[in-house]
């Protein structure tokens, strides 16, 4: 039992303090101490050393490592400044698209009292015509409501356009009839029989037009009046 004391004694001495102190005197002595060696350090030993670069290299290095970063920097400034446009461009065709909206929302009720509008065109066009009551007070009551329609039409955006000896424009008239009219060029509005009118500068309604047509040769052996006159003359 006592020898087994010993040994349990022993060994604890050995990782005791003292013992680390006495191995620390042995070391400072020049004595050999047992080093053990571990994985770790094996493998470090094992590893190449990693090759020392020059001064010329590392410039190298980082001058290609700037020109890359560079690049990018550009590329992501191309992306931004692309993007920005579109997000501004998608900003105005909503704003376009939004006061569009609010201007032509009444387009069809503008339309529909444009009739009433022709209607007050054609009473006072009869009325002006009538020298009995032509100076009437009503008369004169009903051009005033006539001129306060317009007034308010106009504030919305709604004006007239003439087209009497204007070129024919299928996108501002509607030709009602084609009429052969002496000295006039071919393809002149000479009759409006409804005004046309613009809406913000926008067709809202193309004008009911006639148009005239190209007049036709005369025949080479004359005309029909002409041989009877000719005839008569003879007779």
């Amino acid at each position: 039992m006592r020898l087994g004391d010993d040994k349990t004694n022993m060994d604890s001495n050995a990782d005791s303090p003292v013992s680390v102190v006495q191995g620390q005197k042995d070391r400072d002595k020049g004595e050999p101490v047992e080093k053990k060696e571990t994985g770790d350090s094996k493998s470090m030993e094992k590893q190449p050393d990693a090759a020392v670069l020059s001064p010329e290299q590392e410039l190298i290095q980082m001058r290609e490592s700037l020109a890359d970063a560079k690049k990018q920097a550009e590329e992501t400034e191309k992306r931004l400044l692309y993007h920005r446009a579109e997000f501004s461009n998608y900003k105005k065709r909503v704003a376009r698209d939004m006061r569009e909206n609010i201007d032509f929302a009444n387009e069809e009720l503008i339309i529909e009292i444009l009739e009433s509008v022709d209607d007050f065109e054609r009473a006072i066009a009869s009325i002006t015509g009538d020298d009995g009551v032509k100076h009437d007070k009503w008369v004169e009551g009903v051009r005033a409501s006539f001129k306060k329609l317009m007034s308010v039409l106009s504030s919305q955006g709604v004006e007239p356009f003439e087209s009497v000896g204007d070129r024919f424009d299928p996108q501002r008239h509607d030709a009602l009839a084609i009429v052969e009219v002496g000295g006039v060029e071919p393809g002149t509005v000479v009759e409006e029989i409804k005004r046309g009118y613009l809406l913000k500068e926008k067709i809202l309604r193309p004008a009911i037009v006639k148009v005239t047509k190209e007049s036709p040769a005369p025949d080479a052996g004359g005309s029909e009046t002409g041989d009877k006159v000719g005839n008569h003359e003879n007779e």
